[in-house]
């Protein structure tokens, strides 16, 4: 076998590699041997494809456009081999061009490069097989985020549903519609969107789209129908501990804190490193007046996860409540630490100051956390706590 040969072998090995790599989302070492396989045959359009998608979940946006752009050179020198099956290649390689295009916020040239994907699978494509479906409905799933980014949101619309007409297991139109009409007030709308996703048999996943469901239905105080939602959800997979503490928080809001500690618990059973669960089992447990306990959940809570913000700003006020103002000090401090421009730990901070009498720096975490404009915030975190 000559050396020729050799090395062609050597850089489809690299690309073989690469492309498992880049399945299961090791996306670094998915580069590497991308290179690899480029410096043996920097020919290849596929490789450079490749590139462009381990890059482009990287979040190395200019180099997943030059990667594409160099697929797409390749291709359009060999305009005979189009017609097989490099096509999909060409085509992709363009879609991935709009994808980088549209993160570096150049969406006419997005809009551009994504039309450019659906003429050519019109023109090289012959019959409509899986792999051109999927293009298509992937590029216009590209095209609705781009023109909603563009503020054009019936044209958004139209494309995602486009996007599900063409294949209706397209999650990212399906979210992408979603997503138009909550962002937009058209909370209806939103939720028959859910709905028809949920009732799509081709989509397998309904218990993430139950679960989106109750959290919308609780944004709208319509605790009944969300309590169901989650319900419904846990059908599905009663082994989704989040399902669990999701239903837990609308009894604690309801002030069933029996029956919410139960489902918290569930939740914990089924998941002990379940940050939330253990969050809002130590405040379900201080309305229980269960104080060993609560202070043994919190603990759990934040050494499970000691950058939530929310769950230090719990524990400031659980210790002001009782008089302990240095540990008050600490865990407030600790919360600004993870965000300094948080509203409701500037809030905590203050009261900490009232009761240690230093009123001008009181005066001056109140005036900041107004400043900030997020008394809305405030008001939320405050249902949470004492």
């Amino acid at each position: 076998m000559g050396n020729e040969e050799m090395e062609e072998e050597e850089d489809v090995v690299y690309l073989i590699k690469g492309a498992k790599l880049l399945l299961n989302k090791n996306h670094e070492e998915a580069v590497e041997l991308f290179e690899n396989s480029i410096t043996i045959n920097p020919e290849n359009d596929l490789v450079w494809f490749s590139k462009a998608c381990a890059l482009i979940e990287l979040n190395r946006y200019k180099e997943a456009l030059e990667a594409s752009e160099k697929a797409i050179e390749i291709c359009e020198k060999y305009p005979d081999t189009l017609y097989k099956s490099r096509f999909i290649t060409y085509s992709r390689s363009w879609l991935t061009k709009g994808d980088a295009l549209k993160e570096l916020r150049r969406y006419e040239e997005s809009l551009e490069a994504s039309k450019k994907a659906i003429e050519i699978c019109k023109k090289y494509s012959g019959a409509l097989d899986e792999g051109t479906l999927t293009v298509y409905s992937e590029t216009w799933t590209n095209i609705g985020h781009v023109l909603s980014e563009l503020k054009r949101y019936e044209e958004a619309l139209e494309a995602y549903d486009k996007a599900i007409e063409i294949k209706p297991k397209n999650v990212g139109a399906w979210i992408g519609k979603f997503s138009v009409s909550w962002n937009n007030h058209k909370h209806k709308k939103a939720l028959e969107t859910i709905d028809k996703a949920i009732f799509t048999n081709e989509l397998k996943n309904k218990t993430a789209w139950w679960e989106l469901k109750g959290h919308l239905l609780i944004i709208n105080e319509k605790y009944e129908k969300a309590l169901d939602a989650y319900e419904k959800g846990i059908k599905t997979d009663q082994e989704n501990e989040d399902l669990w503490v999701d239903k837990g928080n609308i009894f604690l809001h309801l002030g069933a804190y029996r029956h919410a500690l139960k489902l918290y618990e569930k939740a914990i059973t089924i998941e002990p490193k379940n940050a939330s669960a253990w969050k809002y089992k130590s405040i379900v447990l201080l309305h229980l007046d269960r104080h060993t306990e609560c202070q043994e959940a919190f603990a759990q809570a934040l050494f499970l996860d000691p950058k939530d913000a929310q769950m230090c700003n719990f524990v400031a006020e659980y210790y002001l409540m009782y008089g302990d103002i240095e540990n008050a000090s600490k865990y407030v401090d600790n919360a600004l630490l993870i965000d300094k421009d948080n509203a409701f730990s500037l809030y905590v901070k203050g009261k900490i100051k009232i009761e240690e009498q230093n009123y001008t720096t009181s005066i001056g975490c109140f005036k900041k956390a107004i400043s900030l404009e997020l008394i809305v915030t405030i008001l939320n975190n405050a249902t949470f706590c004492v």
